[in-house]
């Protein structure tokens, strides 16, 4: 007998291999080349697919679920999708797969919610229950372009799979006109669903349902424990569960308050949110705050996936962060794709900020952060240039008070001399750790880390977006000539970018400029002032001019009552209409309009 299986795609398998990633029957191979199907689908239909995390619901729409279990099958289903469809913004993308007579896709990646919730309307409960047929199918909606990871601020969101079930499975390739029944249910088929289970969970959490009198919860605990992040999930827990979107968002906004070396505990959760999200604690449940719990527990379960560097712990981390070549961009420079990139999207076409030099093997390599958090590697040297040099703004995300690639300067808390080349000077910020205390690289050289929190300190602040200028570095020898934007040159530390705050029209404040209380051992500072809004404007010279300080207390006021709110405000012998949902001014005179911004003081 031959012990190889050849896919139509001229893919050999080897029935007898144990890796668990290849298929072991001529009946799994089939399913395999389904799902390949399957993805090149999803790949044509992209433009139908929300934006937001993927999510495939696997239904168990065999005979064994008949009546009761089907009817909670319904209800779960309905159920998570109605509370994950109150959440617009998070833009969900939604596969359902039915196992039954017909394992198929039901409805492909979609963010049509209704017609999401009406695809099983005309569905019966006939045949058996092929479970692990549907898990294969998965593959085409998780790997190789089929699904992708939704990249958050912090946290990489897997696409994660629903399987709403009794835990019943019978194996792949068993053909029977008849209904499932108990003589079906062997332990080969469990064994087949919970290897093939293994697979997909390495990546992707396997969250189950059991659903029906005789539900095999036991079963289904175990096929979850197989994934990462994965959990049963009962039934009277299913619509809080349709918030885990909504919830791990949440978790990410304000993961940078507890650092990953010391437990997270429930009660700490609240007092965070009503400082920077007071507008959605007000309406959150206790389920919330506890999955909120969890996903900060388990931080590392949302580690870039598909990070092409690898990172240790101890002091060999700062090995990551070294600046070794004179003639390469020092750490803080900020960077984009150059003539030579052949890195696909890794970029997402933004900036990024270098924050470690790589050499070795005869290759001279930046370790580049980019803006929206994954790190890579890239050429820089002997006419290879996967980057180059660019003067390009920091923005940040209304969640981030600071980030890698921001500038700053000295802060109320400075104690270190001149350390940073005396006062004035301007520095980049090139890692930004758990703990509030960041690293900057000054331009005499100088590298140091500083607190930007911890204990209520801030050694350092964020310039003001008016800052275009770094000092030249002390050493001459630094201050070296670099490809810029692929055709002229220009000193890295002659040319820096400026800083400004995005504006987000759906950030809200809780109305009060509160001051926050710290018991560090001696302090003579009692009271620490939270970050406060200072809004600018840009001027005919593009300029960036601060309102004076009156007019910015009223338009503070009114962009915490409302956000999308306008306001008239008189300045300068001007007059000016401040529309804060378009970030900008309208002269009422003239009717020139202006594009207004803010940044974070204290």
């Amino acid at each position: 007998m031959d012990r190889h299986l050849a896919a139509s795609d001229g893919v050999t398998y080897d029935l007898k291999c144990k890796c668990g990633l290849c298929p072991t029957s001529q009946e799994e191979l089939y399913w395999y080349a389904e799902a390949k199907e399957v993805k090149r689908l999803h790949i044509q239909l992209k433009h139908q697919a929300g934006r937001g995390p993927c999510v495939i619901f696997i239904l168990d729409t065999s005979a064994s679920i008949r009546g009761q279990g089907f009817r909670e099958l319904k209800n779960a289903f309905t159920s998570i999708i109605d509370e994950s469809s109150k959440y617009p913004e998070i833009d969900e993308n939604i596969a359902v797969i039915i196992c039954g007579q017909r394992t198929k896709y039901q409805q492909y990646y979609s963010n049509d919610y209704s017609k999401i919730i009406h695809c099983i309307e005309e569905v019966e409960c006939k045949g058996l229950s092929p479970l692990a047929a549907g898990m294969l199918l998965c593959l085409g909606a998780t790997e190789d372009g089929g699904g992708y990871v939704k990249v958050l601020e912090k946290f990489f969101v897997m696409p994660r799979i629903v399987l709403i079930s009794d835990g019943r499975p019978t194996k792949v390739g068993l053909v029977r006109e008849e209904d499932d029944s108990p003589k079906y249910e062997t332990d080969l088929a469990k064994d087949q669903l919970l290897r093939i289970g293994v697979r997909i969970g390495k990546n992707c959490p396997i969250f189950c349902v059991p659903v029906g009198a005789n539900a095999d919860v036991a079963y289904l605990e175990a096929l979850s424990s197989t994934s990462k992040g994965g959990r049963v999930v009962q039934l009277h827990e299913v619509r809080q569960f349709g918030r885990y979107s909504k919830n791990l968002e949440i978790a990410d906004v304000i993961s940078h308050y507890f650092t990953s070396t010391k437990p997270v505990k429930k009660e700490m959760i609240l007092p965070v949110l009503s400082m920077r999200m007071p507008h959605t604690c007000s309406n959150m449940e206790d389920g919330d705050i506890i999955a909120i719990t969890d996903f900060l527990q388990q931080r590392d379960i949302f580690a870039d996936p598909r990070q092409s560097l690898s990172y240790s712990h101890g002091n060999s981390d700062d090995e990551d962060y070294q600046e070794l070549d004179s003639q390469m961009p020092p750490l803080g420079t900020r960077v984009k794709r150059g003539p030579s990139w052949k890195w696909q999207n890794q970029d997402a076409e933004g900036i990024g900020t270098v924050v470690g030099h790589l050499t070795g093997d005869g290759e001279e390599c930046l370790r580049v952060e980019w803006d929206h958090g994954q790190t890579f590697k890239y050429r820089y040297g002997k006419e290879i240039y996967d980057v180059v040099v660019c003067d390009e703004p920091r923005i940040l995300n209304s969640s981030d008070l600071i980030a890698v690639g921001c500038l700053v300067e000295r802060g109320p808390d400075w104690k270190w001399a001149n350390q940073d080349g005396g006062p004035g000077s301007i520095g980049s910020v090139y890692r930004v750790k758990a703990d509030a205390t960041i690293y900057v690289r000054w331009p005499n050289s100088v590298r140091g880390n500083y607190r930007f929190g911890y204990e209520g300190k801030f050694d350092v602040q964020i310039c003001s977006p008016s800052t275009n200028e770094i000092k030249p570095d002390t050493n001459p020898a630094e201050n070296h000539e670099l490809p810029f934007d692929g055709a002229t040159s220009a000193s890295v530390t002659k040319s820096m970018p400026r800083l400004l705050r995005e504006f987000d029209p759906s950030e809200s404040t809780n109305g009060n400029n509160t001051q926050l209380t710290i018991n560090a051992p001696h302090s003579k500072k009692s009271y620490l002032a939270l970050p406060k809004r200072s809004w600018i404007w840009r001027n005919t010279e593009g300029c960036w001019v601060p309102y004076p300080d009156d007019v910015n207390d009223i338009i503070n006021r009114n962009y915490e009552r409302n956000p999308q709110s306008t306001v008239l405000i008189s300045f300068d012998g001007q007059s000016v209409r401040v529309v804060m949902s378009k970030s900008k001014h309208i002269n009422v005179t003239t009717k020139e309009s202006s594009e207004i911004s803010w940044r974070w003081t204290h």
